[in-house]
């Protein structure tokens, strides 16, 4: 349904769009579980899944905040829970192509958007990490937004363990 004809696109819809399929909590204990850094700024609750998720939603990129753009910015998948907004920004090689300048611009683009919604924000990097270290969180003005790093390896070995040890 989402695919824009490229590998990266329609790996990102596949994935997510399975993932979707299940309860929204086995949803985010995976996307927790999977994490390969900064853990420990997702919130155990989540809660449920608030509104429609976006794939490749298409946000102003210069109305309070400039990201530099000049048609608007468009992170991969978007999703809001009623504790957390989430941001992904995934990449089809699991060791390159993320980069700060692009998470940058994608949380002013989130906040022209949504700054009056006053929610938590965090970033998750899916695949194109050369290293899991954790990344300073970025900030603007005085919101910030974690940034959580994943391999592709560590989301399909998390939906493997739960299928192993919740289902059976």
């Amino acid at each position: 349904q989402h695919n824009k004809n490229t590998n990266e696109d329609s790996k990102t819809s596949i994935v997510f769009e399975n993932l979707m399929l299940l309860p929204d909590i086995v949803f985010w204990d995976i996307l927790r579980a999977s994490a390969s850094s900064n853990r420990d700024v997702l919130p155990e609750d989540a809660g449920l899944m608030v509104g429609d998720f976006s794939f490749w939603p298409k946000w102003n990129p210069n109305s309070k905040y400039d990201t530099g753009n000049s048609n608007y910015v468009e992170p991969d998948v978007f999703f809001r829970f009623a504790n957390i907004d989430v941001i992904i920004e995934a990449k089809y090689s699991d060791n390159r192509g993320q980069s700060r300048e692009e998470w940058e611009r994608e949380f002013k683009a989130y906040l022209n958007e949504f700054e009056s919604d006053k929610k938590k924000v965090v970033l998750l990097a899916v695949g194109g990490n050369p290293t899991f270290q954790p990344e300073p969180d970025l900030k603007v003005d005085k919101h910030k937004c974690p940034i959580v790093k994943y391999s592709r390896v560590s989301l399909l070995n998390s939906v493997l363990s739960f299928e192993k040890n919740e289902l059976s």
